[in-house]
């Protein structure tokens, strides 16, 4: 069975074939070419007059012709047809506005699939379609050339919305949208949240009359998830019904977020007080017009009581944008129709009487020629849609009724006025006091630990030998999985600071580090959380956290860590290569005998692994920072069953804390030659350009390390060997890179 929604684009897309090829040869005949007698210009219009949207524009159609040719003699005649919502109603009206009243032009169409099928006529009899719509497709021009956009587009109004979004750090949204709502504001609200570093959790559509069964059980499903901020993108009419229904279901308590579109938000002062009592502690993003022009408080005096007579029902006569953006339509036709679409006055004509019609290829032309300063701003048209100038918007707050917080415009952020000398701030914070659902000050985190909602899937290494740093562990056969570890405490003291609740599972993996990352990157596991090290190759494949280990580390060699010991002392091997929070661990459990030396090679450190571009990223990387300060305490706490004692830890080679611990803490003097040198009483540390010597005392004779010839010297290696054989042995550079590099790929 086809969707619904499929079924019914197939059905216009047939009716627009239709509508294009199957007409006869008689509807196919040029309208205007009717012979030589002039005759009176005709303008049509087509809105919806069952939408508070659609009365505005009716309204102000009239309001401009009768503006632009008030000292004429004749004016032209306008006929207006109510489509009451539906796309095909609408087409079957614009075919007899072509046919019957020979219009020149058609202004209005309250949806996309209004405004694609009558684009179809248009283009079929050559007639200007200027579509309110601000969701027709920016390709739309290609396909219909005399399709005008001439509302502007969304862009501006996702980016204040994303602005909203990213004051409050949250991190993903749910978007609730009318399915007629949809063509051209998702590729701007992800490009727009992207910038944010916010994405869409949820994307819910509706028909504009849905089943409260249906509503119900959508609005359910999203309460279900963790995601409490809800971006709802629908006609005024619609977001009543939702906001009713989600009332109901108690989202509309504390730690819920709701922000609607002005296609919502334009619409609140007309909401009696059973709506809007569903709807406390909403924010709306609505059209900003301004109070202040002369030309806009004349014209809004005129419409309050040219509305108020043709529809007494509406208690609330006051202009939205959508009156505005008709009249300038209006007005833009009729100066084509002048043959002056430049003129930069914007006022009454004198002594015009309308010509006779001309060829529509010619009047589509001036029209997109239009540059005038209209009553929503500077009017003029690139490719076929309205040019998209810098937007201003008002923030509003439901509380009690829609109040003011202040404004937001494109391209300079937030602010508790407009005009000149005005203080913009990124952030939303700066204006007035919001009371969100529920009635808290306190912003909401955004997310909730709720039933059902999504665990993450988190993979951690199983077969690795440190299990100081991760360990797996099973309550018997078949049992649950236990995680310890340093790396483990390191990652559930950053949950604990992020503004979210994050719940996930743990499954262990036995394999090789990199096919632990690629698990991530094939989308297996929503992260990998271990005692991974930050490297170029993996960096490819997947994104790290924050390192919370020494950036500077040696390059890994290792396998089974008990062997090292029996190993180095015999002298079956010469040396080992271990990162820093190996050789703490190994040290730790090996007092005596051992010491460290040789230049640290950098490698990017631990970090949790997470997909490109994942949403997480930057507040897992904030929250490790911020924990900085607590990671020696973890560190001693996870290694403190195998450190020696004091007694027994004189004969070797500490490296501290402080390097295992170096994006944070770090204290050290600057020598003359730019290294830095450290000393203890018992154990030689030196350390120059990238390079660490630490040498026991037993072992600082002969046979001791040599220093690094310069402080700039290239690192050759970093070892660990038995101090008891006389100090470090000299093993070949290029035996060790490549050992290293095996390494690398072994791990």
């Amino acid at each position: 069975m086809i969707p619904s929604r499929k079924l019914r684009v197939l059905l216009i897309l047939f009716l627009s074939s239709s509508l294009s090829n199957g007409m006869s040869k008689v509807d196919s005949v040029d309208p205007f070419a009717m012979g030589n007698k002039p005759r009176k210009f005709s303008l049509g219009g087509i809105v919806d007059c069952t939408t508070r949207a659609g009365k505005e524009e009716r309204v102000a159609m009239e309001m401009a012709l009768q503006d632009f040719y008030s000292n004429a003699t004749q004016r032209p005649r306008l006929c207006v047809k109510d489509s009451k919502g539906d796309s095909f109603r609408a087409a079957s009206s614009a075919k007899t506005l072509i046919k019957k009243h020979n219009v020149e032009a058609i202004i209005g169409l309250g949806t996309s699939q209004e405004a694609i099928l009558v684009a179809e006529l248009g283009n079929r009899y050559e007639v200007p379609i200027l579509s309110m719509v601000n969701e027709v497709p920016v390709w739309a021009s290609l396909r219909w050339p005399f399709l005008i956009n001439a509302a502007r587009n969304q862009l501006s109004q996702m980016k204040a919305i994303a602005a909203i979004v990213q004051s409050w750090q949250w991190r993903r949204v749910n978007v609730i949208y009318e399915e007629n709502k949809i063509n051209s504001i998702i590729p701007h609200l992800f490009a727009a949240l992207q910038d944010a570093d916010a994405e869409i959790s949820e994307l819910l559509p509706f028909p504009p009359s849905p089943p409260y069964r249906f509503l119900s059980e959508k609005l359910v499903s999203l309460r279900n998830g963790q995601c409490r901020v809800f971006i709802v993108h629908t006609s005024a009419t619609l977001a009543r019904i939702i906001f009713r229904e989600a009332k109901k279901l108690e989202m509309m308590e504390e730690e819920y977020v709701w922000i609607t579109t002005d296609s919502t938000s334009d619409y609140f002062d007309t909401f009696n007080n059973s709506v809007l009592s569903s709807m406390q502690g909403a924010l709306g993003v609505k059209s900003y017009i301004s109070s202040s022009s002369k030309r806009i408080k004349d014209f809004r005096s005129r419409f309050q009581v040219m509305f108020s007579s043709q529809f007494p029902e509406e208690p609330f006569p006051e202009p939205g944008i959508s009156a505005l953006q008709a009249y300038d339509a209006t007005w833009a036709v009729a100066l084509a129709m002048e043959g002056r679409p430049s003129s930069k006055r914007f006022g009454n004509s004198t002594s015009i009487t309308p010509k006779a019609s001309m060829g529509g290829t010619s009047l589509l032309n001036r029209i997109l020629a239009s540059k005038f300063e209209g009553l929503t701003g500077h009017i003029c048209f690139i490719n076929g849609m309205l040019h998209p100038a810098a937007r201003i918007f008002t923030l509003v707050n439901v509380v009690g009724i829609s109040t003011e917080l202040g404004y937001w415009t494109d391209g300079y952020g937030f602010s508790k006025t407009v005009g000149a000398n005005i203080h913009y701030n990124k952030s939303i914070t700066v204006l007035r006091q919001i009371i969100w659902p529920g009635g808290p000050w306190s912003a909401p985190r955004g997310w909730a630990s709720a039933a059902g909602g999504k665990r993450l899937k988190i993979v951690v290494p199983s077969g690795n030998s440190h299990k100081e740093f991760v360990k797996v562990s099973y309550d018997g056969p078949g049992g649950s999985i236990r995680v310890t570890g340093f790396v483990i405490d390191v990652f559930n003291a950053t949950l604990s600071r992020l503004p979210y609740a994050l719940p996930c599972d743990f499954t262990g993996y036995d394999g090789s580090y990199d096919a632990l990352v690629y698990q991530v990157y094939n989308r297996s596991f929503d992260a990998a959380i271990g005692d991974t090290a930050i490297l170029a190759n993996r960096s490819k494949y997947a994104e790290f956290s924050q390192p919370f280990t020494e950036p500077d580390e040696n390059i890994v060699r290792i396998r089974n860590e008990e062997e090292y010991a029996a190993a180095l002392i015999n002298g079956s091997i010469a040396a080992a290569f271990l990162e820093i929070p190996y050789i703490k661990a190994f040290l730790a459990k090996n007092c005596n005998g051992f010491t460290t030396s040789g230049p640290i090679y950098k490698v990017g450190g631990f970090g949790f692994v997470f997909p490109k571009n994942s949403p997480y990223i930057p507040d897992i990387s904030q929250a490790v920072v911020n924990i900085s300060e607590t990671l020696i305490d973890l560190l001693q706490i996870s290694l403190h069953s195998s450190e020696c004692s004091a007694s027994n830890s004189d004969d070797h080679a500490s490296i501290g804390l402080t390097p295992f611990i170096g994006p944070f803490l770090s204290s050290s003097g600057r020598n003359s030659s730019g290294g830095t040198t450290s000393t203890s009483s018992d154990n030689r540390t030196t350390s120059q350009g990238n390079s660490i010597c630490i040498t026991s005392s037993a072992a600082a004779g002969a046979g001791a390390p040599e220093p690094a010839a310069s402080a700039t010297a290239t690192p050759n290696y970093c070892l660990i060997s038995a101090a008891n054989r006389g100090g470090v042995a000299k093993v070949p550079r290029f035996k060790i890179l490549t050992s290293a590099i095996d390494g690398l790929r072994e791990d």
